[in-house]
């Protein structure tokens, strides 16, 4: 997530929309949230 963060923002001051980050950072967030609620990666 830090690095989709990171990589939105050096788009943002470049100008740039990377549509990659705002993806990863959605994936890693799902990511966070099924962590603190305990499911498995099955």
């Amino acid at each position: 997530m830090l690095f989709a963060g990171v990589l939105f923002g050096v788009g943002l001051a470049a100008d740039r929309l990377f549509i990659y980050a705002p993806v990863l950072f959605l994936f890693g967030l799902v990511a966070v949230v099924r962590g603190l609620l305990g499911h498995s990666e099955d």
